[in-house]
Formats: structure tokens, sequence, C-alpha cells
């Protein structure tokens, strides 16, 4: 068998091989090897692109081709099994690797390790010397936070801190604040925004579980506005072919453009679609009844976070917006994808959002804003 290497940082899942005749998909890792029959070709060729492949290859391949273990092949001279790489402890049943595979940065691809942990390489000095945008990225581990509890009161908030120094603005305030999103008009419209805000925010919990494949959605079973929203977005994943990155879901991350910083959560980044269709996309989950025209801003504003990812993996990036819904639509599907796609979208966000906040904060006409 050739084996061809696949980008896992963690070196849970060294390689893979393939035989299109019988779609037989080889697979294997430190202390173990095996065999999966009647896995399309393109699956194989994600995998090989993806750079979370042991987290791909749970999610797409594990337990749901047939498996047959191979035997471990036979030490070499040196002593070692034909791989340079370094042992993982452990392996499960089919002979990966034991243990919580989600835990650790997935992703591994020559020069970019400092991508996939969230840091960019710093290309600021070059960057400002050409009079080009000058952009830092900053995660949990550079030192971002949300804080959702007042630390002298106690009483709720909502806003996120850089090194312990308040981020002035988050992408919502942005869009807001600048006019690119539309504000409540009714009483009813606000007095709904609590109810509403509490239902969203229970769905992204569990959703965001059962990414983690630590959810029963048939626990939900008895509250069908519940169930059904979930629902739409386990199909959104299987008929998008989307696996969620989950080192990158609902973490506070940071972004500085030209000197300007704005921090948000993502509801969701990963792979997206198969073989020579694969690419990386962000993706925003909503609950709300319509489709307002700001979230192909809001998603641009997302975007910007991980291009430079994306790029280093030469893969696309893609947005979408995922509407979750609580009957189904003539497709019987409970969900509508939006592909956002407009090559504008995040220049308007950069002029006429955070640079029109920034501009307004700085000449004094947004008083009181931290």
């Amino acid at each position: 068998m050739k084996f061809f290497g696949v980008n896992d940082k963690n070196h849970q899942l060294l390689d893979g091989d393939y035989e299109n005749v019988d779609g037989v998909l080889g697979v294997r890792f430190k202390k173990g090897q095996g065999e999966h029959r009647g896995v399309p070709e393109n699956v194989f060729e994600s995998l090989k692109r993806v750079p979370f492949a042991y987290s791909y290859y749970t999610k797409v391949v594990k337990g749901k081709y047939p498996y047959t273990r191979i035997e471990d092949p036979p030490e070499e001279p040196n002593g070692s099994r034909g791989s340079n790489i370094q042992d993982v402890a452990g392996r499960d049943s089919d002979g990966g690797p034991s243990g919580d595979h989600q835990s650790g940065r997935h992703g591994h691809v020559d020069g970019c390790d400092a991508l996939l942990s969230g840091r960019l390489h710093d290309s600021r000095c070059d960057a400002g010397s050409k009079g080009e945008r000058v952009m830092e990225v900053f995660r949990p581990e550079d030192g971002m936070a949300f804080v959702e509890n007042d630390p002298s009161t106690g009483k709720p908030c909502h806003y996120y801190t850089l090194k312990g120094v308040r981020v002035p603005f988050s992408l919502t305030q942005i869009l807001e604040l600048s006019g690119l999103a539309r504000q409540p008009e009714s009483s009813s419209e606000i007095a709904n925004r609590p109810a509403a805000a509490k239902r969203g925010t229970k769905i992204h919990e569990a959703t965001l579980l059962m990414d983690q494949d630590d959810f029963d959605l048939e626990s939900l079973a008895p509250w069908p506005d519940y169930y059904n929203r979930c629902l739409g977005w386990q199909q959104f994943r299987e008929d998008f072919h989307f696996v969620p990155e989950l080192e990158s879901c609902e973490i506070p991350i940071g972004v500085r453009v030209n000197g300007m910083l704005y921090a948000m959560k993502l509801d969701a980044y990963g792979c997206i679609g198969e073989g020579e269709k694969l690419a990386m996309a962000v993706v925003e989950k909503k609950c709300s009844v319509s489709l307002e025209s700001h979230y192909k801003y809001q998603t641009a504003g997302q975007a910007i976070a991980f291009r430079e990812h994306a790029t280093a993996l030469n893969l696309p990036l893609n947005r979408f917006v995922v509407q979750l819904l609580d009957k189904p639509n003539g497709n019987n599907r409970y969900y509508k994808a939006v592909e956002h796609d407009g090559k504008m979208d995040e220049k308007l966000f950069l002029a006429a959002g955070l640079t029109n906040v920034y501009t307004r904060l700085n000449d004094g006409l947004l008083k009181g804003v931290a």
C-alpha cells in the first residue's frame, strides 16, 4: 500500500490509502491500522486535505463504513514501524487512539502551525510598509475573554476583554452602531427579544454539544420548538458535508484591522463539501423568523479572522447563514441555508461598519461607549 500523509497536528491519524475499485480506505495509526470498505473517493480526497484529519475521520468515516483491523506491520531493523512521528498513547478497539479526540488543536500544514493555533504569522511590518491591511487575530490563549457577569457587581453583562482590557466593540455593536443592522422598531419586537435570545442560546448550546458528539437529540422530543431546530442543524451538516473544527466554535476571538479592534464568538467554522469542492466555511446559526440583510456583513466580519488560515490550506473560504426552522420547508428540511458570496461585503463591513464606528468614537460622537 502507498500511504498518503494527512494533516493532523496531534498525530492521531498518521496517513491513509485508497483503492477506488472497491472503495477501500486504509487508515494507519501509530499503533494500528485497518481498512474501511465502500468509502467514496471524494471522502478520501477530503481526508487528505482537511486541516483536522482525525476529527474528520471520526465524524465522516468511523462507524459509517465496515471496518477490518489489520495486524501491525513488522518491526523494521531500527526498531521502528516505518514512522518517525512521535507516538501517541493508547488506541481504541479499531486501532485508533484512545482518549478525547476532540481535545487539542487539530490540523497541521507545513508553515501554518501558527495559523492553526490562532496566531497569524506576524506580517504587520511588511504589510504596513506596502500600504496593505494590517491585521491581527487574538484567541483565548492570546488573552481574549468573554465577560458575562460584571466582576464588581455580579450583574449580567456582555463584553469582551483582551489581556484584561475591555474591547471597545463587539461585531454586533459595530453592525448596530454603524446602521448596517436594522434596529427593532415595534414594541413587540423589543419585548420578544429576551425570550428569543434565551431560546437561541439554548439551541446554540445544544447544537454545539451535538457537534461534540455529546448530546442525544431525542432528549428534546418533548419540546418540538427546540427539537426541530436542532434537527435542522443535523440535516444541514449531513446535506452540506459540514464538519466543524471544534477549537474555533463558540470561543472569544478578537480581530484588529489597521488598529481597530472588535470581538466576536463564531457559531461554527470547519470544512464543507467534499473532494474537489472541499472548502472551509464560517457558519452563523439563526433561529429568527426572517433573514436580515445585514447577516452578509456579519459573516464578512467573521471570515476576516479565518481568511489567512484558509489561504494557507489552499482552500476557498465560504460564508453561510443557516436559519433553523420550527416547521419543515417544502423539501422536508428544518433549515434554510443561505450562502454569502458578495465580493463587496467585506469592504463594506470595513468601511461603512468598522471604520465608520471608530471614526465617530475618535471624534467624540459615541460618548459613553467603552
